[in-house]
């Protein structure tokens, strides 16, 4: 019975609380040899055998395959007169008659395109004629192709906030019910004039912002904020902190005022904000967190946003994504005429 192995998530976080043998690294070759793809990682607990397959800048997973062995393999037609004289053990299920390996026969695959990593948790016990006092053998397949090399932060001057998620207004007191709409800070600044067309946070309450593609550390204010106050007073002090979505998780970034920002019309002040994200990483959302603490009488002081603009964003620069590869982990040649290679791996009890 074949195993498909995806979860990458819940296995991540199992792996990393696994006491592990000595991990192993097995270059991950692409293209007969020609393209250094990645690498293979291999390392044990008494009950499993864990493989990761990573790919190089530049490259990314679109299937992979992977067979563990407790035999090397032979070539059956040195052995055998016929296809149908082959026993079903070792590597013979896995191999044809003149010993080219099936990564399609292989019990273990993944077939999740444009990632980065695959993940195996492979039980020992399963390993076909598993020997403890000999290394297995492993052949790792792979099919690559390229994908994004990295990415360009640019210039951009008409970006708008154009979506948000997660919108918790917090405590409201006296203030119009009509500013607490998500929908008013999308797009265009549109609020100069008074009217209620601006999404108030709510004190302590919060909202996330999506523009059109990620956006970036650039040489200049980053992000601008237009907020919406009655007349400029300064005494009217309504601040915000700023998380960042990227790397899978969300990411403290800086917090301002909006008095401390430009006055612009009789209405509105505008903060110019630097992420200080770190090189070359660009933020996929923006969480807006109220921090005010002031009042007027029951009226309660909170952040009024009345448009978000981003200065700079991220553009991707790819390779061809046309020009895919077949791969495989770093060892020696099966005995077919092509390519294809096993490796050798200990697989090292741990405890007494």
């Amino acid at each position: 019975m074949k195993k498909c192995l995806i979860n990458v998530v819940i296995f991540a976080m199992i792996f990393s609380l696994i006491p592990l043998a000595t991990a192993t690294d097995y270059e991950l070759f692409a293209g007969n040899g020609m393209y250094d793809a990645g690498t293979v990682t291999v390392s044990n607990d008494n009950t499993w055998v864990y493989v990761t397959i990573a790919t190089s800048p530049g490259w990314c997973l679109n299937e992979s395959h992977v067979q563990i062995v407790g035999v090397e393999p032979t070539l059956p037609s040195d052995m055998y007169e016929k296809q149908k004289d082959v026993p079903d053990d070792g590597w013979y299920p896995y191999i044809t008659f003149t010993g080219n390996p099936i990564p399609g026969q292989f019990e273990y695959h993944n077939y999740q395109e444009g990632v980065k990593i695959h993940y195996y948790q492979i039980p020992i016990s399963e390993i076909p004629d598993y020997n403890s006092s000999v290394p297995v053998t492993v052949a790792v397949h792979a099919v690559v192709c390229e994908c994004a090399l990295d990415y360009e932060c640019v210039t951009v001057y008409d970006s708008w906030a154009v979506d948000y998620e997660d919108y918790k207004p917090g405590e409201k007191g006296s203030n119009p019910v009509s500013r607490y709409n998500p929908d008013f800070c999308l797009g265009e600044r549109d609020s100069d004039g008074g009217l209620d067309k601006f999404t108030s946070l709510g004190r302590g309450g919060s909202i996330v912002i999506i523009f059109n593609n990620s956006v970036c550390d650039g040489p200049g204010p980053d992000l601008e904020f237009y907020e919406i106050t009655n007349g400029h007073n300064p005494s009217w002090e309504e601040r915000v902190r700023l998380e960042l979505y990227y790397d899978g998780e969300w990411h403290n970034s800086t917090s301002f005022v909006n008095n401390e920002g430009d006055a612009i019309g009789s209405r509105t002040f505008r903060n110019s904000v630097e992420l200080n994200l770190p090189y070359g990483q660009c933020a996929e959302k923006v969480k807006v967190i109220d921090q005010s603490t002031g009042s007027s009488g029951s009226y309660l002081f909170d952040y009024d946003i009345d448009a978000v603009r981003a200065n700079y964003e991220c553009v991707p620069i790819y390779g061809d994504p046309h020009h895919c590869e077949t791969g495989w982990g770093e060892g020696q040649q099966f005995y077919g005429r092509n390519w294809a290679m096993f490796f050798n791996y200990s697989i090292e009890p741990l405890g007494p």
